[in-house]
């Protein structure tokens, strides 16, 4: 399936949630189309913000702006002269992260929010900063790792590459965000809510590596009835979960 296709069934998915008319192309007059089409980046976005996606999985050496040592004892090297305060080494922030998973090295690594700032190995805290540079002025990441790398969650555009979780996580988020535009309806739109985050739920889990077997399977739609454990996993058929309102 191309990526327009994947968009549109994609797009498709979110509509049936709400029990809306589907669309045929994502240039048509109609109202689904233009709401999805406004909708949909940020969607894309925050579903990919939500969870380490392995199909979305970056893991690079980040790339050095300025480190203490040589702006103190070689301040000619201006190529390195990008620091800051109470931090030995500047890093550039990867231009298509989306979300910044950790910063490490060999020995440490620093887990950035929403986990906190926290040092895994040998004990001792590792702080950093997210922050624009002082000199060339591009978002950064400032810390005390040397020769620090990145694991991250790119910014994929190209739905022919998303795998079959992320496209049903992202038609919940979805959802969620065209449900009062679109119906106007406070209690079905709780309803989509709790839907995507028990799916974000399901796959937050997975992306760890626990496995889904020793879970009940109960769909969004019944838990949210319910009020139900957010560990529930649900079967991704692609079909509406709403269809028994």
């Amino acid at each position: 399936m191309d990526s327009t296709n994947t968009r549109i069934s994609i797009i498709n998915k979110s509509l049936s949630r709400l029990k809306a008319r589907t669309i045929t192309s994502l240039t048509e007059a109609s109202e689904q189309a233009r709401k999805a089409n406004m909708f949909y980046d940020c969607a894309r976005k925050s579903a990919l913000r939500a969870c380490d996606w392995r199909f979305a999985r970056v893991q690079v050496a980040l790339t050095l702006l300025g480190d203490i040592d040589t702006a103190m004892n070689n301040p000619t090297d201006l190529s390195k002269q990008d620091v800051i305060d109470q931090f030995n080494y500047l890093y550039a922030y990867p231009a298509d992260c989306v979300r910044l998973v950790k910063v490490y090295n060999n020995l440490y690594s620093i887990f950035p929010e929403p986990y906190g700032d926290r040092h895994v190995e040998h004990g001792a805290f590792a702080k950093h900063e997210i922050m624009r540079s002082p000199i060339s002025k591009i978002q950064a990441i400032a810390c005390n790792l040397e020769l620090a790398k990145a694991h991250y969650t790119m910014n994929v555009t190209d739905e022919s590459q998303f795998d079959d979780m992320f496209q049903d996580a992202l038609s919940w988020t979805l959802a969620d965000d065209l449900c009062i535009p679109l119906t106007a309806d406070k209690e079905l739109q709780q309803l989509i809510h709790r839907g995507s985050e028990i799916c974000m739920e399901e796959a937050k889990r997975k992306s760890m590596g626990e496995s889904p077997e020793s879970q009940p399977r109960v769909s969004p739609y019944e838990s949210a009835r319910s009020g139900g454990n957010c560990g529930s996993e649900y079967e991704h058929s692609g079909g509406n979960p709403l269809d028994n309102l």
